[in-house]
This record gives structure tokens, C-alpha cells and sequence, in this order.
């Protein structure tokens, strides 16, 4: 009977894995910054993409191994890398990025990245010809397949990379988009670089596709409707579980960064708390 309970045990071990000791995955923590390093794009079985370091990844705690790829969440940084990617699959880069978990897995919202060349001469061309554009601006979407702003370009010789003041802006847009901005981002608006979206009141639907979206409650206003798909991150869960504790759809004040990829509207969700109408009475 011994052997027998512990052939059974030996079974269960290995069917559960670690997991069946209560050990949580190894993620990086929420809001890391991944700051210059090096790898590839690589393609998942379902369309999207990932991005695989040549080396450890460590937010100083926890560490992902060299090779094991973390998906990258749609957004302009990431539709400027396809564009290279497209031209060489070979392509290397250098990948400054913000760390988002959502249900025990690590997404990467990209806001810099420096295609690694193979020789000096090409790397100073491409280096003057390339000079990012940190100007934040909004302009008219245009024909062109090509992203509007480019990227710099940096030798594989270089081992120190710094975190400067125009790659920070980028991780942390300071810009906030204003009523205006939002009217002209449903008539199909291109911009420059992400920018804030701050204290808009809304609710976060389910869609179809089995996503999620932010849709404006203007009370009444232009931009009364206004939707955003929402990329994965610990604010997006937070709020999901909240909304399930109620039968009713509840209302969120949020506040986070708006991007774009592929002609559509995106929000990395940072605060979400849930707010209340008139009378303090849920909606």
C-alpha cells in the first residue's frame, strides 16, 4: 500500500508541477524598467509578437534567463520596430521598455529602441540620417507606410548604456491629451508620441474578441463614446476583478498613457478607482 501511495504521489508531482507547492511563476515586477538591452523579435503562434534578450533580465529581485521571450504589447514603439523588422528579420536591437504583469504574465510596453549594426561606418549613416524626433506633437495621419519618426542607431561595440533624460520622457510621457485631441483622435488623428490620458471617467467593457476597452462617459460631451483597447497590465486586472464584485457596470475614473499601433487607439490603464454619481449612488 506504501509503494502504491507513493507511486501515485510520484504521478501527481509530475503532472502539477511546482505549482502544486503554492510557488508563484518567476515574473518581473509591475512598472520595471528595461533599460538598453539587447535581442530580437520574434513571432508567436497566434500573430503577436515577443521580444527575446540575449542576456538576463532582472528587475533586482527576480530575473528572466537569457532566450525565454516576453510578449510586447501593441503600441508606436513596437509598430517603428515591425517596420525594420519587416525589411531584415535578422534585425537586432537595443529595447528600452516598461514591465506590465497581467494574470501571472509579464507583458513589455516599448517606448525606445537603437537597431544594433554590424559596422561603424553604417552605424554613423544611419546614426545622422536617423536622429530621433522627441518632439511632442500631434499631426494628420498620411499615406505613407512608414512610421513617422525614426530611430537612432547604435554600434555593437558600445557596453554602457545609460538611461538619458529624451529616452526617459518616452517611458514616462508627460504631455496630456486634451478634450480636443481625444475629438480629433476618433476622426483617425495620428500622433508623434504617446501622451497621458488623466482623470477621464469611463467604463471598461469586454469586447467581443475577448479583450477589453475604455470607453469614455463624456456626460453628454463630443467625445461621449470614445473607445480605447486596453493593453495588459496589473491596473487592467485590478479593475477587471473589481467590476466582477458588482451586479451592476460600474464606473472608473482612470488615468494612464495613450498610444496607437496599426491605425488603432490603445491605453496602458496605470490608476483605475471606481467613482460614483451624483448623490453617491453607483451607477
Amino acid at each position: 500500500m506504501f509503494y502504491k501511495n507513493l507511486k501515485f504521489l510520484v504521478i501527481f508531482l509530475l503532472l502539477t508541477g511546482p505549482y502544486a507547492f503554492g510557488e508563484e511563476a518567476e515574473l518581473l515586477r509591475e512598472d520595471a524598467i528595461i533599460a538598453g538591452v539587447p535581442g530580437k523579435l520574434v513571432s508567436d503562434a497566434n500573430g503577436g509578437w515577443l521580444f527575446s534578450f540575449d542576456q538576463e533580465v532582472s528587475d533586482g529581485i527576480k530575473a528572466i534567463e537569457a532566450g525565454k521571450p516576453l510578449a510586447l504589447l501593441e503600441c508606436s514603439t513596437l509598430e517603428k520596430i515591425l517596420y525594420i523588422h519587416q525589411q531584415d528579420p535578422n534585425s537586432q536591437f537595443r529595447l528600452w521598455a516598461r514591465v506590465t504583469t497581467y494574470e501571472e504574465r509579464n507583458y513589455l510596453y516599448s517606448a525606445y529602441f537603437l537597431e544594433i549594426a554590424g559596422t561603424e561606418e553604417s552605424d554613423t549613416e544611419l546614426a545622422e540620417a536617423n536622429e530621433p524626433n522627441m518632439v511632442v506633437e500631434i499631426e494628420e495621419a498620411n499615406d505613407s507606410n512608414q512610421p513617422a519618426e525614426s530611430v537612432g542607431v547604435i554600434d555593437e561595440g558600445e557596453d554602457e548604456f545609460k538611461i538619458p533624460e529624451k529616452v526617459l520622457r518616452k517611458l514616462r510621457p508627460q504631455k496630456i491629451v486634451r478634450t480636443q485631441e481625444i475629438k480629433k483622435l476618433r476622426k483617425g488623428l495620428k500622433l508623434k508620441q504617446d501622451m497621458i490620458m488623466a482623470n477621464r471617467t469611463g467604463f471598461i467593457n469586454k469586447t467581443s474578441s475577448g479583450g477589453y476597452e475604455f470607453v469614455i462617459d463624456g456626460v453628454g460631451r463630443s467625445i461621449d463614446g470614445t473607445s480605447f483597447r486596453l493593453l495588459q497590465s496589473k491596473a487592467l486586472e485590478l479593475s477587471i476583478e473589481e467590476q466582477k464584485t458588482y451586479l451592476e457596470q460600474i464606473r472608473f475614473k482612470i488615468s494612464g498613457v495613450i498610444t496607437q499601433f496599426k491605425g488603432g487607439n490603445y491605453l496602458l490603464l496605470e490608476r483605475a478607482n471606481r467613482t460614483f454619481s451624483h448623490g453617491n449612488f453607483g451607477r
